[in-house]
């Protein structure tokens, strides 16, 4: 494979995120995960 992370979003309830290289950041409204060269963002709160 291209070693690419795959990355799905259920409405605004969950996201799905595979082949990533781990979390980053955590708390309880941002998430930043490790993929590839890059990162992935998420801001949200309920």
């Amino acid at each position: 494979m291209l070693d690419l992370p795959k990355i799905v979003l259920v409405g605004n309830l969950q996201v799905f995120i595979e082949n990533h290289r781990g979390i980053v950041e955590y708390n309880s409204d941002k998430v930043r995960i490790k993929v590839g060269d890059g990162e992935v963002g998420i801001i949200g709160g309920t």
